[in-house]
């Protein structure tokens, strides 16, 4: 996972974002949604709108905002709302956080994995039943008192453990192992629980970043090899190319760079 600017512009300086026509409608259905209160059925017309899918695969650089999988060619992606809409797992008294199904800033593209509870089911090499996550209705809080409960409560009180990579930067929270394995950064609890309501320790995402890890190692080792780089000179660049934003599991690459000791480099 990497931060996303949510104000980023294409190569042609237009923002990356639904247009006016789209936003006045989701300004016409968040106030429906505060009017109707726990009643409402949030549209997903309207927050899965064309305009908001093209725009969000875009700014995300085609892929999911969380585990950075690219856009797969035979599926769609989940437009996921980062407070849930519709109710919260953790409390049973909250109505989900209606007032937000249409907000811009409340939205993802998601993968299906990250977004959905499902089981990691066994690979050919590994058997045993793996474990089942992903991020459905959940919204874990370090402290459930600040939750907000309605439009009228603080969202910026609430101890969020969920990153959100629009607004924190994730490599503060979550690094990654020589094995592809996510694990939170000094401790982090907000690494901690993103990691496991995400799903970021899935089988086969864990073994594509083992690759993407193996191959940027691979590259190192044969540029300081051949004596036309310095180990940091090689580091730096390997760093600069395969952990560009726009490349898959960027994050995991620019962590060797963060620490090439952990994988390795001495």
């Amino acid at each position: 996972m990497i931060h996303i600017a949510r104000d980023r512009r294409d190569e042609h300086g237009v923002s990356i974002r639904p247009d006016t026509v789209w936003f006045a409608l989701a300004a016409t259905w968040s106030a429906r949604a505060v009017a109707d209160g726990r009643t409402h059925a949030a549209q997903r017309a309207v927050y899965h709108h064309d305009q908001v899918h093209a725009a969000l695969e875009r700014l995300c650089d085609r892929k999911c905002a969380y585990c950075e999988a690219p856009a797969p060619a035979s599926t769609s992606w989940d437009v996921e709302h980062y407070r849930p809409k519709g109710r919260v797992s953790e409390r049973a008294d909250h109505p989900g956080y209606y007032w937000l199904a249409y907000v811009w800033e409340n939205l993802l593209p998601s993968c299906e994995l990250c977004n959905r509870r499902r089981k990691d089911r066994p690979t050919w090499d590994q058997a045993e039943p793996g474990t089942t996550s992903g991020k459905g209705d959940r919204f874990p809080l370090a402290d459930e008192a600040t939750r907000a409960m309605d439009p009228s409560g603080d969202l910026a009180a609430e101890a969020r453990l969920l990153i959100d990579p629009t607004h924190d930067d994730p490599e503060e929270h979550i690094t990654f192992t020589l094995t592809g394995h996510a694990v939170p950064r000094e401790g982090s609890a907000m690494g901690a629980a993103s990691i496991e309501v995400y799903h970021l320790n899935r089988r086969r995402l864990r073994s594509w970043r083992q690759a993407h890890i193996a191959l940027a190692l691979e590259l190192i080792d044969r540029l300081t090899r051949n004596g036309s780089h310095t180990l940091p000179e090689a580091v730096g660049l390997i760093a600069d190319t395969l952990g560009d934003s726009s490349l898959p599991w960027a994050g995991a690459v620019r962590a060797i760079a963060r620490d090439p000791r952990a994988f390795g480099l001495a």
